[in-house]
This record gives structure tokens, sequence and C-alpha cells, in this order.
């Protein structure tokens, strides 16, 4: 990959350098358009020498597997920003493999895939939703280090694990490989992080505040076993409204 943009880049400098002789030579209107069409491709060489162009090669699933790896089923790039080795990329083509836990994306070509080196992404945000990658802290087992759909951030932090698990499943008739869902929710409080898969678990932080909140979710008809995001995200919310 290297060598190939240091073709690119080379053909370009070459390209400048004998329009740019002709240009001199002439300088018309029409030598001024092609001067600046020179300089376009030019940059546009320089850019695809991007770090955002690093990473290793990736391939989809194969169509016989039932499912999705894929961040909202989405089996298209989607145009996301991300914040990759120190620097801000937006309309950048993204898609999140919930399964391997990497984000995918397109090389300059618009065709080879390939998926960006988790340790350089500090974040990114992707069909409306904001991703962070958080390292496991080696004194705590609650969180492993990867990716996490925050979906609220205030005086405390709602965090989704996203993951797609591939199980093999069995039936008199065939044999089949399926994408499962299975989502795990954590709450960043004081510094620390707390596993909130359960309504209990989530009260067991906030004692002072339990029939506060309880009622919350009563009024609001909420069930947090079936709707466990839009629960967590209210009881957040109620949580630091009654706090101010």
């Amino acid at each position: 990959m290297q060598k190939a943009l240091f073709i690119v880049f080379k053909l370009g400098l070459i390209w400048l350098f004998f329009c740019s002789s002709a240009i001199a030579q002439q300088t018309t209107p029409d030598s001024l358009l092609i001067k600046n069409d020179v300089v376009s491709y030019f940059n546009a060489a320089i850019g695809k020498q991007s770090r955002i162009y690093n990473g290793k090669e990736y391939e989809f699933y194969h169509p016989s597997i039932e499912g999705s790896a894929y961040f909202q089923d989405a089996t298209f790039f989607t145009k996301g920003s991300i914040h990759y080795d120190g620097l801000v990329y937006n309309n950048i083509p993204l898609m999140y493999d919930m399964h391997k836990d990497v984000v995918v994306s397109l090389f300059h070509d618009g065709f080879s895939k390939y998926s960006l080196i988790n340790e350089q992404i500090t974040e990114f945000s992707l069909l409306g939703h904001h991703f962070v990658r958080i390292k496991q802290d080696s004194t705590s087992t609650t969180l492993k280090s990867g990716f996490y759909d925050q979906i609220y951030d205030g005086t405390i932090e709602i965090l989704v694990k996203r993951s797609r698990e591939l199980k093999e499943e069995s039936n008199i008739q065939e044999l089949k490989n399926i994408f499962r869902v299975n989502n795990r929710y954590y709450l960043k409080k004081d510094n620390a992080y707390y596993n909130v898969g359960s309504k209990s678990a989530f009260m067991k932080l906030f004692k002072e505040r339990k029939g506060q909140l309880q009622r919350v979710l009563k009024d609001a008809d909420i069930s947090f076993r079936k709707e466990p995001e839009r629960a967590l995200v209210l009881l957040a919310t109620s949580y630091d409204n009654l706090s101010n």
C-alpha cells in the first residue's frame, strides 16, 4: 500500500512539472484552468497519503451467516467522523463490526476495505451514535478494552457495549451459523465503572434517590427489562435533574 502511495505521489510531481513548464510558456485563461486542475490533482495525491489510510485488509462475512455483525445492521458504508491518530476526520465512509470490535472504512479507490487500528481511535460518530474507546484498567475487570456507545453523558455516564456473538446452531434439518445480539450496560460514576444490566443494579448506586427514580420509570410507563437503554437514559437524566 505504501509503495502504491509513493508511485501516485511521484506521478503527481512529474505531471505537475511538465504541466507547469507548458503553462509558463502560455498564460491564457485556458492555461490557468489547466494549472488549477493540476494543483487539485496534486493535492488529492497528497491527501491519499493521509494517516487515515492505515490498517489491515478487511472482508465481509459469508452471506450464509444469518443476522448481522454490523451496527444497526447496516449493509453499506455511511459517512461518519472519527478521531484517529490524533486527527479528526469528517465525512469518512464507516461501518462498525460489532463481532470483531473494529471500525471499517474504504481506501481512496472506493472499493478496497480495511479495518482501522483500534489503538489509534479515540472516538467515532456513526448513524447518530457516539462511540468512545476505553482501555481496560489493570485494577478493574468491569470493562474490557473496546468501543462503547455513549448514550448519556452528564454527571454520570451511560455506556453500552454492543457486540454480536457468532453462534453455531443446529436443528433436525441443518447446521447454521448466526449472529446473536449481546449488549451490556455500564455506568460511570466518580471515575468508576459499574455494571447496570438491571434496574436493581442501577438503584443500588443511588439509594438516596431510589424512591424518586422508581416513580420516574412508573410515570413514564417504561419497563427496564424490555427497554433498558430508554430506561437508563431517563434514569440518568432524572438523577441529574434531581441533583441540581
